[in-house]
C-alpha cells in the first residue's frame, strides 16, 4: 500500500478539523492525495458533521504523537554526562552498535570507527543484562572507551552519545574523557532501558532533564 493511500484518512481528519475551525486549507496535501477534497465534502454534509462540536476526541485524536511520547521516549536526569549542553538538540543519530558493559577496546574501536562515518554524530548502546555494574566495571569501561577514542581520533566537535542502562552516566563520562582532558565531544545518557531501535533524537535540556526519543523500533 502506498504512503499517500495509508495516510489519506489521517489527513482527512486533520483537514476536516482545520476547516471546521475556520482556518484555510492548503491547495493539496504533501502526498498529493484526495484528503483535502474528501475533508471538504465531509464538512459540507450536515449528517456527518452535525454533532462534531460535541464529539471532540480526548487529546484531539493525536494518537501517533501520544503513542511516541508514552512508548518511545525516555528522560535522563541529573546523573547524565553533558559537559556541553549547547550541542543539544541532536537529531537522527544512528545507533551503531549494542555492546555489553564488558566490551573491550577492539569492540569499541570497531564501533566508533563505523560511527564516525556519520558526520552528524552517532550513538552506542551499552547493556548490562540486568546486572548493574560496579565502580570497577565503570572505571574499566571508561578506560576502554578513552583508549578507543584515542585510537580512532574522531573530530573534537563530533558528538558521540553513549546510552547506558544503569545510573552511572556522569562517572562513565568522566572516566572516558579522563576528567575532561580527552579532546572529545562525549555525551552519556544513563537510566535508559534497552531499546531495539535504529535512531535517537536528543532534545534540549530542561532543568537537568534531557528527552531521548527512539525511532525505527522493532
Amino acid at each position: 500500500m502506498s504512503a499517500h493511500c495509508y495516510l489519506g484518512p489521517r489527513f482527512q481528519r486533520e483537514n476536516r478539523a482545520v476547516y471546521l475551525k475556520g482556518e484555510t486549507l492548503p491547495g493539496t496535501t504533501h502526498y498529493g492525495d484526495l484528503g483535502i477534497d474528501l475533508a471538504l465534502a465531509i464538512a459540507a454534509s450536515p449528517r456527518l458533521v452535525g454533532g462534531v462540536s460535541r464529539l471532540v476526541p480526548e487529546n484531539r485524536g493525536r494518537a501517533t504523537l501520544y503513542g511516541l511520547t508514552l512508548h518511545n521516549t525516555e528522560i535522563s536526569g541529573a546523573t547524565l554526562f553533558l559537559p556541553k549542553p549547547q550541542i543539544l538538540p541532536l537529531k537522527d543519530l544512528p545507533i551503531i552498535a549494542r555492546l555489553p558493559i564488558g566490551a573491550d577496546v577492539a569492540q569499541l574501536v570497531d564501533a566508533i570507527t563505523l560511527a564516525v562515518r556519520n558526520r552528524g554524530g552517532a550513538s552506542l548502546q551499552l547493556l548490562d543484562d540486568g546486572v548493574p555494574p560496579g565502580l570497577d566495571d565503570i572505571r574499566q569501561l571508561g578506560a576502554c572507551i578513552a583508549s578507543a577514542i584515542a585510537q580512532v581520533q574522531p573530530p573534537a566537535d563530533w558528538p558521540l552519545v553513549l546510552l547506558l542502562e544503569s545510573n552511572a552516566g556522569k562517572a562513565l563520562g568522566n572516566f572516558a574523557t579522563d576528567w575532561g582532558r580527552q579532546p572529545c565531544n562525549l555525551v552519556v545518557i544513563d537510566e535508559v532501558r534497552e531499546r531495539h531501535a535504529h535512531f535517537i533524537n536528543l532534545g534540549k535540556p530542561h532543568q537537568q532533564i534531557v528527552p531521548v526519543a527512539f525511532y525505527g523500533v522493532h
